[in-house]
């Protein structure tokens, strides 16, 4: 065996040697680069996936406040007809008196009743207010990010 065979055997194992830790080394680096992308697409997951959940808690409190503040202007209507009717009335003085003070009772019965569902209705917006509030803030947030330990 002469010195040219043994440098050409000596060389191509170098080069060999040399590209082998060059597959390596690209392996590596896109394994890396998979690992980062795959947990940045799991991270963004899930923000979109709280984002989802807080969009459709604030819809249903948006109903839910709306069915309230409804309910609310149609007594505060009924509140305000039933005080024009009591203090607008004119009774006769041929009516009999069990009739003026059972129509009076039953308009002052009414007033009290209309006036403690709008309180009620105040109060259940105040209530839904809150509890989403600690909802959106408590239950439903996006997490800590975790800690970057991934090469």
């Amino acid at each position: 065996m002469s010195f040219m065979d043994f440098y050409n055997f000596l060389g191509t194992g170098m080069q060999a040697s040399e590209s082998w830790a060059y597959y390596n080394r690209v392996g590596f680096t896109d394994n890396a680069k998979m690992r980062q992308q795959q947990k940045y697409q799991e991270q963004n997951y899930k923000i979109n996936w709280v984002g989802v959940a807080r969009n459709d808690i604030r819809g249903m409190m948006g109903i839910t406040i709306n069915r309230l503040s409804n309910y609310m202007l149609v007594a505060t209507l009924i509140v305000g007809i039933a005080a024009a009717a009591f203090y607008t009335v004119n009774v006769s003085s041929t009516c009999p008196s069990f009739l003026v003070f059972a129509f009076f009772v039953c308009i002052g019965v009414s007033l009290v009743f209309l006036m403690l569902s709008v309180l009620f209705a105040v109060q259940g917006q105040n209530t839904a207010f809150t509890n989403t509030m600690r909802l959106l803030t408590y239950q439903v947030r996006p997490g800590a990010p975790a800690e970057y330990s991934h090469d």
